[in-house]
């Protein structure tokens, strides 16, 4: 588990950050533990310093899901959305973690205020779509799948198939 939110924090975090998470590693090592709360505690004490690390929001923050704390993460998720109000990837994730735990509709809401502030990123408007669908709205489903249609030359073909599966279910 750890290395996987290591991992996470090395593949999406700043390069600055990285001789600091060797530190965190090398303590890791010694105590040869993998106790995830351990980078949760780190990285809550990180970001009340610098609060201004993105990056650090969401490594946190995907640190609670995978230890299934849902109400720190989405705490979290909140958190770093107040920081980063124009932040397409906190929206979209935090809408994911709604979706999860049932408040779709909470899930809709930010994914539209996503889909706002990115309305190019194919994974939103899938999201969108498949929100949409829990909610038994079809119609405006099929108005964004439209516009996906439209603007067919910015994606795969295959993207475009999966999707379109999406509305078969139903």
């Amino acid at each position: 588990m750890l290395g996987t939110a290591l991992g996470f924090y090395f593949n999406l975090g700043d390069y600055k950050y990285v001789n600091i998470m060797d530190m965190l590693y090398e303590d890791f090592k010694h105590e040869q533990t993998t106790d995830p709360r351990k980078l949760v505690l780190f990285l809550e004490k990180k970001l009340m310093k610098d609060p201004y690390d993105l990056e650090g929001w969401l490594i946190l923050a995907r640190t609670c899901l995978i230890t299934r704390n849902i109400q720190k993460a989405d705490l979290y998720y909140a958190k770093a959305n107040r920081y980063f109000p124009k932040n397409s990837e906190i929206l979209f994730e935090a809408a994911i973690l709604k979706n999860n735990i049932g408040q779709t509709n909470k899930s809709l809401s930010l994914l539209v205020q996503a889909h706002k502030l990115d309305d190019k990123s194919l994974k939103i408007k899938e999201q969108l779509i498949k929100t949409l669908m829990l909610l038994n709205k079809t119609d405006d489903a099929n108005l964004i799948f439209e516009d996906i249609k439209k603007n067919k030359s910015q994606y795969k073909t295959s993207d475009l198939v999966r999707i379109k599966k999406l509305f078969e279910k139903n």
